[in-house]
């Protein structure tokens, strides 16, 4: 009988483990259309992002991978926000490995600095 609680309480302690690889903070993208007035327009850009499952349960990367994409287009044409933006996504499957990919395309702009401010 002493097995018992100790079984139950690993199986929950994995159960927490495995439940918490699966969380991850949203990526949040602006919903409405910025001051031109105030950002430079630099132009078309593109980046892309790769996750993985492991074994179909171990995700490596997979939370981050629109945000890489977004953060390298953005930063190809060395600007500060990405507009317009659309989004591929692609996936390999093998049995004991998942890849997926993402390809973000979008138009980039750079705030406009004031003149005389520092």
């Amino acid at each position: 009988m002493k097995y018992k609680g100790i079984t139950r309480s690993a199986a929950l302690t994995t159960l927490a483990v495995l439940s918490a690889g699966c969380t991850g903070i949203p990526y949040k993208m602006a919903a409405v259309e910025p001051d031109l007035t105030k950002y430079e327009i630099l132009g078309p850009a593109s980046g892309k992002g790769r996750g993985f499952m492991i074994l179909n349960l171990i995700p490596v990367g997979q939370n981050s991978k629109i945000e890489k994409a977004v953060e390298t287009a953005i930063q190809s044409k060395g600007g500060d926000e990405l507009i317009d933006i659309s989004v591929q996504e692609s996936w390999f499957w093998a049995y004991v490995l998942n890849s997926y990919a993402v390809e973000v395309q979008g138009t980039v702009l750079k705030k406009k600095t004031e003149a005389g401010s520092k």
